[in-house]
Order: C-alpha cells, then sequence, then structure tokens
C-alpha cells in the first residue's frame, strides 16, 4: 500500500505541467500543419504584372486609337500623326512636303494641351507602383479608354475634324487621367505616402534627382534614335513613313509586356533585398528571365506565322501593307533581344545599380 502510494506521489498530473494559456497551439518555432504554404516568387511575380501589362498596353492604346481611325483618312494624314510623335521642331528642313508637316504642326499645337496631365499620371502611377499599387494604371486607363475612343470617333468621324479631332481628343484624355488616378488613390489607398505641402517637402531632393538624371538621359536617348527613323523614313516617301509609324507602334504596343514585367521585377527584387532575403530576390530575377525569354520566343513564332496577316489590321493601302510584311520577320527576330534586355534592366534597378 506505501509502495503504491509512493508510486502515485512520483507520477505528476499532464495538466500541472502544462501552461493554459498555451495548451493546444503548435510551437512558434515551427509552422502550423494547417497554414497554407507561401506563395512563391513566380506567383507574385505574375499577378503583380498582369495588371501592369494590360494597363500599359491599355495607356498605349491611346496612340493606336488616334492611328487606326487617322490612318483611315489618308496616308499624309497618317504620316503627319507621326512626325507629330516622333520629329524635332526643325523637321521642315527634312521633310520635302509641306502639307504633312503643316498637318503635323496643328496636331502638336493642339496635343501639348495635354502634356501637364499626362506628366502628373505618370509621376503619380510610379509612386502608387512602387507602394504596391501595381492596378492604379489598369484603372484608371479601363475609366478613361472608352472615353478616348468615343471621342476619337465623335471628333474625327461625326464632326470632320480630321487630324485635329484625334488630337483634341488625345489631349482631353491626358487631362482626364490624374483625376481618375486620384479617385483611384482616394478609393485604395491610405493616404499614408501622400503627406501635406509643407517646406520639407522641397527639401533633400538631391538623392532623387541623382536617380532621375541618369534615367532621362537615358529616354531621351532612346526617344531621339526613333525620331531619327522617323525623320529618315520622311525622307524615302509617304508610304515608307506610313509604315515605319505603324510598325514602331506595333512594337511599342507588343513591348508593353516585358515592360511591365520589368517593373514588377524591379519592385519586387527591391522588397526583397530591403528585408534582407537574398535568395528569394535571386529567385525572381532568375523567374523574370525566364517569362521574358518564354514570351519573346513565342513572339518570334507568332509574327513569322501571321506577318501577312497583321499589316491589314493597321491601313487598308496595300504599298504600305507590303512594306510592313516585308520588315516584320526582321522586327520578329528583335522582339525576342528586346525582351531579355528589358526585363534585365529591371532587374538592374532592382539592385540599385
Amino acid at each position: 500500500m506505501a509502495t503504491r502510494n509512493t508510486q502515485t506521489a512520483k507520477t505528476p498530473l499532464t495538466t500541472s505541467t502544462t501552461d493554459q494559456s498555451t495548451y493546444g497551439t503548435w510551437p512558434p518555432s515551427e509552422p502550423a500543419p494547417h497554414d497554407p504554404p507561401p506563395p512563391s516568387e513566380l506567383s507574385i511575380l505574375i499577378t503583380s504584372s498582369s495588371p501592369l501589362v494590360i494597363g500599359t498596353i491599355l495607356q498605349f492604346s491611346q496612340v493606336a486609337i488616334a492611328l487606326l481611325f487617322v490612318g483611315r483618312l489618308g496616308k499624309d494624314e497618317l504620316a503627319a500623326t507621326s512626325l507629330a510623335y516622333n520629329s524635332f521642331t526643325f523637321q521642315r528642313l527634312l521633310i520635302p512636303n509641306d502639307e504633312i508637316c503643316r498637318l503635323s504642326r496643328d496636331f502638336l499645337r493642339i496635343l501639348m494641351l495635354g502634356g501637364p496631365g499626362y506628366a502628373f499620371f505618370e509621376c503619380g502611377k510610379r509612386l502608387l507602383q512602387a507602394q504596391g499599387h501595381f492596378s492604379a494604371g489598369l484603372y484608371t486607363m479601363l475609366f478613361c479608354i472608352p472615353i478616348h475612343i468615343f471621342l476619337t470617333w465623335f471628333t474625327v468621324v461625326h464632326l470632320h475634324l480630321g487630324i485635329k479631332g484625334a488630337a483634341i481628343s488625345m489631349a482631353t484624355i491626358h487631362n482626364l487621367l490624374p483625376f481618375g488616378l486620384a479617385i483611384y488613390s482616394h478609393l485604395y489607398t491610405t493616404g499614408d505616402c501622400w503627406p501635406p505641402l509643407t517646406k520639407r517637402t522641397f527639401k533633400n531632393w538631391m538623392p532623387m534627382v541623382k536617380l532621375a538624371i541618369p534615367s532621362l538621359l537615358m529616354v531621351e536617348v532612346e526617344c531621339i534614335g526613333f525620331e531619327l527613323l522617323t525623320l529618315l523614313a520622311g525622307q524615302m516617301g509617304t508610304s515608307e513613313l506610313c509604315a515605319q509609324t505603324l510598325l514602331v507602334t506595333f512594337c511599342g504596343f507588343i513591348y508593353k509586356i516585358p515592360f511591365s514585367l520589368s517593373i514588377a521585377a524591379s519592385t519586387q527584387i527591391s522588397e526583397r533585398i530591403g528585408e534582407g532575403s537574398h535568395r528569394r530576390a535571386r529567385e525572381t530575377g532568375k523567374h523574370a528571365v525566364y517569362l521574358a525569354t518564354s514570351f519573346g520566343a513565342l513572339l518570334v513564332i507568332i509574327l513569322l506565322a501571321f506577318r501577312n496577316q497583321i499589316p491589314p489590321l493597321f491601313t487598308n493601302d496595300p504599298g504600305v501593307a507590303d512594306l510592313m510584311s516585308s520588315v516584320v520577320p526582321t522586327i520578329a527576330i528583335f522582339q525576342l533581344v528586346d525582351a531579355i534586355v528589358g526585363v534585365t534592366n529591371g532587374i538592374i534597378r532592382g539592385i540599385g545599380k
């Protein structure tokens, strides 16, 4: 009897040694078996880049919509629209056709009225993207593009304003874009990154300026290259200039996909580096390059297979369509390299170089 009592006394009760506040919980050092695994870097990259792709394509479609409507008016109007987007102020010294220069001048005089709104939209969109709001541009363009299509039809076709109508439509939409972005910010952001306007707002700009100047020079050099191509095409003739304009527009339309992927990769890599997860940053970079290479290869196949079907979508002029078809194979090969270079540039930006 005594022995049994002694053994009983040496056996502790489970409830007496268990912390009742954590009873039934999983140890904090280990993940609970029912918790879902964290999303992979590839899924995060695809999820964040998808709205960027759609948004940038819709934004670039403003130019495409104008060209589609103006291209039906004639080759001179299409060529003038091209020069309005891609020319220096001394275009008349290089383009022998005075009528095209006059139309281009009229287009630019109206289009420049939308410059302030477009600049505000681009800066605000980049600020929201840095905060992880990749859908801001998408929702803004979904709001503005239907209005743009209606205005372009109304001014060009219904009011018969021609190239001036296309310019009026674009200038109006450019000034509407920041309002759409403001509505998105009011509905979907907390406002923590929108401090009040004080004297501190105008201090410590130099680090930002040092980062902005190389980017500015890079963009300007790229734009000048396209402008020179347009001016040289204008020396060859109206048909050549129209074909070059439509091909550049088409290539720019396609490039928005790897460009959007590069923005998402840059933001995601910088976030991983900021949180000290270099392994996940390298993983994001690898996935971005793989996606860009796959997209570029697929694009080469599509362009080579449908090179004769693509030009009639943009113009009804047989001469311009034939010129475009003859150049599409060369452009197809270039798109593979362009996609890879665009994404790798985003990776380099993400690591702060």
